[in-house]
């Protein structure tokens, strides 16, 4: 059992077939005399290609490279396009270290997305590679809050509804009924996470990523590209850091790990509170455990690793944590206090 590939994926890797598509695409940039001599297309993960086209016209012969991304349904891949081209309009090149590929054409015969192919390595290739260090995270707060920074809003506001029907893929109720002791500990949190809808933990609503994590991001020197834009919405910027910090704390699999990344969630959470107030911390144990939430319906949804049935208790149980420290934390006034409490995200869970 596994995780289907989007039908198209052969499609979009039959050079015979994708070639005329490609040049049309780019004859804006290469002209209308410009002929592909060769394409080879490579899968760079489950659904993304890399295309190098070797071309030829009025000039010398020359490459190009182009990202392809394949979706499950045109209209999955319409949205990712326009969320791209948003950013392409909204972020203005060289005004800070944020920087997100060009859009370049999006092919609906294929329901594949091209766009330019994003510079620098991956945030997560250099963590893993223990070659991160202190300067890189705060780079890579700085790309958060850039783009919580920016002054145009994305669509309709992102609710705790829409992250259940979204991201839990709608599946609470029925994880509750297959799981019939985890009932009360879901329904714990669901009226955790809805009491918080108003009041003092009510969230700001900012541009935010959706899933921001160092696989997200790539530097470039002093330049942060910021790839897989489908989740771009309107919603809680407090979730993206939610997403950052359990994502680093993932990486801490050994008390080795902990002591080496913790200088590196330190660097990046002083950098996001210098410029965002210390309150908004205070939800974070709330957006942890909706991050345990979700990853419990995926499992529950693929069925697809061995032992998930009790990656899913063990996630709903961290989950579940996550409110006791709610309950146990203290009002954030400081920025200290605030990154006092980003030290306790409860992991690794999965």
């Amino acid at each position: 059992m596994g995780r289907p590939l989007p039908t198209g994926l052969g499609l979009a890797l039959d050079e015979e077939r994708i070639e005329p598509a490609l040049l049309a695409s780019l004859e804006s940039r290469l002209g209308s005399a410009a002929r592909i001599r060769r394409v080879k297309g490579t899968i760079l993960q489950r659904r993304t290609l890399r295309y190098e086209l070797e071309h030829e016209g009025p000039g010398p012969r020359a490459r190009t490279f182009l990202i392809g991304k394949v979706y499950e349904s045109v209209a999955a891949g319409t949205r990712g396009f326009d969320a791209l081209r948003w950013l392409n309009e909204h972020v203005s090149p060289g005004s800070g270290c944020l920087a997100v590929p060009r859009a370049v054409a999006y092919l609906p015969d294929f329901a594949l997305l091209l766009m330019e192919e994003a510079g620098g390595r991956s945030l997560h290739r250099m963590l893993k590679e223990e070659s991160a260090r202190p300067e890189h995270l705060r780079l890579f707060a700085r790309a958060l809050l850039e783009l919580h920074g920016l002054p145009h809003a994305f669509g309709a506001p992102f609710t705790l509804d829409d992250h259940l029907a979204v991201r839990c893929a709608g599946l609470t109720g029925a994880l509750q009924a297959a799981f019939p002791e985890l009932a009360r500990p879901i329904e714990r949190i669901l009226a955790s996470t809805r009491r918080a809808e108003s009041g003092e933990l009510a969230p700001a609503c900012t541009v935010a990523h959706g899933d921001y994590h160092p696989g997200q991001a790539h530097l470039d020197g002093e330049r942060v590209w910021l790839v897989d834009i489908d989740p771009l919405h309107q919603g809680n910027p407090g979730y993206d850091l939610a997403m950052a910090l359990f994502s680093l704390k993932r990486l801490e699999a050994t008390p080795e790990d902990a002591r080496r990344i913790a200088p590196l969630r330190a660097a990046f959470c002083a950098t996001y509170f210098e410029r965002v107030e210390p309150r908004r911390a205070e939800r974070l144990p709330l957006d942890v455990a909706l991050i345990y939430l979700k990853r419990a319906c995926k499992r529950f949804r693929w069925q697809d690793e061995d032992g998930w049935q009790d990656a899913v208790r063990r996630q709903i149980g961290l989950a579940q944590r996550c409110v006791d420290w709610l309950e146990e934390a203290r009002p954030c006034r400081t920025a200290a206090e605030a990154i006092e409490l980003c030290q306790r995200v409860p992991g690794p869970g999965a």
